[in-house]
């Protein structure tokens, strides 16, 4: 029995010195298994937990969807009006010289031309007719200054002479006649007593005496009137001649002046009724060439390649809009349709207002056309409307009453290509390079916290659990641009709470 029980205990004490042996490594293999564990997963929890301020290459594009719409456009402009008879249907393909709209001008317009080239006549007879009596009014009165000027001059002259008195040659002369004069009478004296003489000496007949008598008064008279001459001419001028001599000059010349100033206002006067005169005469030519080429213009062609496009107008009958067509009626200069120049096109897209901030005009876009392969263009925002409007009514198409409650700012994008491919309202996808891409320090959208977009800071939590401000913005959805408040490698929570 005691025996038994010995041969058991060691037995037993056999089995838990086996199972010590193999339980104790097991146990200690159990441990170091889950003190791994618990090291693993606190360095992955940690690393989860943490996000580290990284320099990458980043940059900010904002993607849209848009559509393709006409750039070059050759509006077709009436200069006629009247009724539409024919207009191309809206889409057909266009060639220089085909026939885009035909206007009726028949009926009110031919009355009207005859009646602007009835006027036109008269107003070109009336100027003739003025521009005529001007010339004759100007030639005439001409004339008469001129003999006023030639009797003025002689008047000057015959004044200066008075005031002068005589001449020394004058008076040499005047003393050289008068001599002459009195010669001659000595000479005639002298004869008659020759003659004389003989007939008292009975050597000739008294008869013979009567032509000797005849000579010597001739001479006496003409000698007295050369005494005569020579006194008057020589003698100072009177008061009385001189005064009468000054005022014929002055009388003269103030009807010269009178006369020249009375002209120059008859020319004003006739000068600015021709002027009116022409100025109604062009107006009157200017309406006959605009009512002729609108009789004559009913008809407008093509003058480009292109796919023709009718504008609408509004229709009082059904109270809608509705392209033109045959039988509306329009007026002179009015807009009728565009000829669509193919591959000319500009990019519509529509910006969201959260996004707004982040484009402005000239920035950099790439389009992308699927119904072209996805083949990419390059442009540039040409311009963005300040005043936002609901989605519906900028989207293509928008004109539904129902709002979408969405606010956006459309935007116009230029292409720096051009497709023969390009059709009018074809989709785009719209790729706006906010910011190029760069070198940048960033962190995870989602560590960044209490943003404020009026002055672009932030906050942040440490690793330390200290909080810090930090100066940037979000770019590429999922990034935050740390400008300033930390620097790289240094480690934040990688959700700010």
């Amino acid at each position: 029995m005691n025996r038994h029980n010995d041969t058991t205990k060691k037995r037993r004490h056999a089995g838990w010195s086996a199972g010590r042996l193999v339980g104790i490594p097991c146990i200690i293999g159990l441990l170091v298994a889950a003190a791994f564990h618990f090291l693993w997963q606190g360095r992955r929890l940690a690393t989860a937990e943490f996000a580290t301020v990284t320099r990458m290459a980043v940059g900010d594009t904002l993607q849209e969807r848009g559509w393709l719409e006409a750039a070059g456009l050759v509006p077709v402009l009436l200069r006629s009006s009247g009724e539409v008879r024919e207009i191309m249907a809206e889409g057909t393909l266009v060639s220089p010289g085909d026939l885009l709209v035909s206007i009726d001008t028949s009926g009110h317009l031919k009355d009207r031309l005859d009646g602007n080239e009835e006027t036109l006549s008269q107003s070109s007879n009336r100027l003739m007719v003025t521009r005529y009596r001007r010339n004759q009014t100007e030639r005439e009165a001409r004339q008469n200054i001129i003999i006023t000027g030639d009797r003025l001059k002689l008047a000057e002259m015959e004044y200066d002479e008075i005031r002068a008195g005589l001449r020394p040659e004058e008076r040499r002369l005047l003393e050289i006649t008068t001599e002459l004069r009195a010669i001659e009478f000595e000479d005639a004296q002298e004869a008659f007593e020759r003659q004389s003489n003989l007939v008292s000496r009975g050597l000739a007949s008294p008869i013979t005496l009567e032509d000797f008598e005849r000579r010597l008064a001739a001479a006496a008279a003409a000698h007295e009137e050369a005494k005569i001459e020579f006194a008057v001419r020589a003698a100072p001028p009177r008061e009385d001649e001189v005064l009468e001599a000054r005022l014929a000059v002055e009388r003269l010349r103030g009807e010269l002046e009178r006369g020249g100033r009375a002209l120059e206002r008859r020319l004003a006067r006739m000068d600015a009724e021709i002027a009116e005169q022409v100025a109604r005469l062009a107006e009157h030519r200017l309406i006959y060439d605009q009512t002729h080429e609108e009789y004559v213009g009913g008809d407008i062609y093509s003058k480009t390649n292109g796919i023709f496009r009718p504008r609408s107008f509004w229709d009082n009958g059904s109270r809608t809009w509705g392209p033109i067509r045959a039988g509306v009626g329009r007026g002179r200069f009015d807009y009728v349709g565009d000829v669509i120049l193919p591959g000319v096109m500009r990019v519509r897209t529509m910006i969201h207002e959260a996004d707004i901030n982040r484009v402005t005009t000239n920035m950099p876009v790439e389009i992308r056309v699927p119904a072209l392969a996805n083949k990419i263009f390059t442009g540039r925002v040409r311009s963005l409307d300040g005043i936002g409007r609901d989605r519906a009514e900028v989207g293509l198409w928008g004109v539904e009453g129902n709002l979408s409650g969405v606010t956006v700012f459309s935007a116009t994008i230029t292409l720096d290509q051009n497709d023969e491919r390009f059709r009018a309202y074809m989709s785009a996808r719209v790729g706006i390079e906010c910011l190029p891409v760069a070198e940048r320090l960033v962190l995870p959208r989602e560590a960044v916290g209490d943003y404020r977009a009026t002055d672009a800071t932030g906050r942040v939590r440490l690793e330390n659990n200290e909080t810090r401000e930090v100066t940037g913005r979000y770019i590429a959805g999922a990034w935050f641009w740390v400008e300033d408040g930390l620097m790289e490698g240094e480690r934040v929570r990688r959700v700010y709470e």
